[in-house]
């Protein structure tokens, strides 16, 4: 890693002097990964990280000073839908950069038939964007379309299609997506699921599965995936994808694949995260290992329902999950599960310089399910900085 730049030689001619590129000075920094939270400067040159400690007395281009503030690296959103890859989309920088998220992973907008036309954006986008693709040809184009998930579908050619796609573009690429709710999966039973996992396997790779209004029964999509596969819309209330057993308890098979290394996601969305199960799940101590917002056009930015992803943590928040919790679930995890841990969500010496600056404020706020049910959290965690590989892409005027 390049050094920082020398200005001088001290008075007594020993130590020098350097010059930093920024210096976030006395915030409450919360780095999951190295187990750090306490009130710390962190320190950045060329797009790095070079230190967490005492600054106080060192030179930089740039102070920002984060008393009273919470310093965290990036966001990581492990399950957003992206345009242009969907028509649905949200605009990624518009979108991500207000909201202190640096790196966004589309959960399969793209079809196996789509991805190539549509992935030109990733490399010129100032938000890190990671992909899944979905099984179905076309993907999720739109808002309301039932993809076709039939893997004998035109003679079972997604499959060479998708390993291709691995082939060129692994690393972006890091997982399949399968939707297995009643409207797609109609009659197929297991079928698209098992060929989807056998797929993976191919491909050495993941597969995340929506299990929201499922067709297949919860106890059997956690008895059939594997370690590091996921299972979105964990806290969903619809049809038999709850996460909740009749009695109120977290269902058996749930722990049991979380003891198999299956991880589970958020994946909020406007109506796939209800207030009871979660509550019920985190005092159970069934917390996310991700926390994914399922944003799409039409629910970012919409009042009371999803918002953005400052907004989803604060709900998380207000249901009982701890802050530092909620903070791994959105850095340390999601990085470890795409291979970029000591890169990425966290603040470890070497990483890359994304950071994210919150104000917590002590501040009633109105939260509403989809079904109508509001009730009311008492914080609210608004970003008031970002920079992304060392650059400060977004400041709040008043910061």
């Amino acid at each position: 890693m390049k050094k920082p730049r020398v200005l001088c030689k001290s008075a007594k001619g020993g130590k020098r002097s350097i010059m930093y590129d920024i210096i976030i000075r006395n915030g409450r920094v919360i780095d999951p990964q190295n187990k750090f939270d306490a009130k710390a400067d962190v320190a950045i040159y060329n797009g790095k990280i070079v230190g967490v400690g005492d600054y106080q007395n060192a030179e930089s281009d740039r102070v920002l000073d984060a008393a009273g503030h919470i310093v965290t690296p990036g966001l990581i959103d492990p399950h957003a839908h992206l345009w242009p890859l969907t028509k649905m989309g949200i605009s990624t920088e518009c979108t991500c950069i207000p909201s202190a998220v640096t790196t966004a992973i589309d959960a399969g907008s793209a079809g196996w038939a789509t991805y190539e036309t549509s992935r030109g954006f990733i490399n010129t986008c100032k938000v890190r964007v990671k992909t899944l693709v979905n099984v179905s040809p076309m993907g999720l184009p739109c808002n309301g379309y039932l993809e076709n998930v039939d893997p004998d579908y035109l003679g079972g050619v997604y499959e060479r299609e998708i390993e291709q796609l691995f082939d060129r573009y692994r690393g972006e690429l890091i997982g399949i997506k399968l939707r297995v709710n009643t409207g797609v999966i109609k009659d197929m039973g297991e079928k698209p699921l098992l060929r989807a996992l056998e797929l993976a396997e191919r491909c050495h790779t993941r597969l995340v599965i929506h299990s929201s209004e499922t067709a297949i029964p919860f106890e059997r999509l956690c008895d059939l995936l594997r370690k590091d596969d996921i299972l979105t819309h964990m806290y969903n209330k619809r049809n038999d994808s709850i996460l909740l057993g009749p009695d109120g308890k977290v269902r058996p098979e749930a722990w049991e694949a979380r003891k198999r290394g299956v991880l589970f996601d958020v994946g909020h969305a406007q109506g796939h995260c209800d207030v009871s199960v979660a509550k019920a799940a985190i005092e159970q101590g069934f917390l996310p290992d991700m926390i994914g917002t399922d944003a799409c056009e039409e629910g970012a930015f919409r009042e009371h329902l999803m918002f953005s992803m400052p907004f989803i943590l604060s709900k998380m928040l207000s249901l009982g999950l701890r802050l530092t919790d909620a903070i791994s679930a959105t850095t340390e995890k999601p990085a470890k599960w795409i291979g970029m841990e000591n890169q990425i969500g966290c603040l470890s010496v070497g990483s890359f310089a994304d950071v994210a600056i919150f104000d917590l404020k002590d501040k009633d706020f109105t939260y509403r399910d989809r079904g109508g049910a509001f009730y009311t959290g008492h914080q609210l965690l608004k970003p008031v900085a970002m920079i992304k590989d060392g650059q400060v892409v977004y400041r709040d005027l008043e910061f």
